[in-house]
């Protein structure tokens, strides 16, 4: 294994065709702050990411329904009647998705940053 000078005045290791790929030094070093496992952070962030498509579509839909409804409204008594239910339904279904949506980012973080929090925690 060679040593160069890097232009930050840093020795940085080259490794050369013949090495073997685990003959030189380790990149990300084990120990209490090496990184999380991917698997978990891309399980957690798939389930964000459904959850907000599923969230915008549902929500695209009542609204098409909505618009819908009032092509046919024929009174301003009807005109209000459907949409004070859909102010109230469109609200309703807001803080339901935002709480499960903010409990999916609570449980991502808390995953994502286990190896941070617990270096620095006392045992």
């Amino acid at each position: 294994m060679q040593q160069f000078d890097c232009f930050f005045s840093s020795t940085i290791p080259i490794q050369r065709r013949d090495q073997k790929l685990g003959d030189g030094p380790k990149i990300a070093p084990k120990g209490p702050l090496s990184m999380t496992v991917f698997a978990s952070v891309q399980k957690h962030l798939t389930a964000i990411t459904t959850a907000q498509t599923d969230f915008a579509k549902s929500s695209f839909e009542a609204s098409k329904a909505y618009f819908e409804s009032l092509a046919s409204v024929k009174s301003p008594d009807k005109f209000i009647e459907l949409t004070t239910e859909y102010a109230k339904s469109a609200q309703a279904t807001f803080v339901s998705e935002a709480t499960k949506i903010g409990e999916l980012y609570q449980a991502f973080a808390q995953e994502a940053f286990k190896p941070i929090t617990s270096s620095f925690l006392p045992k």
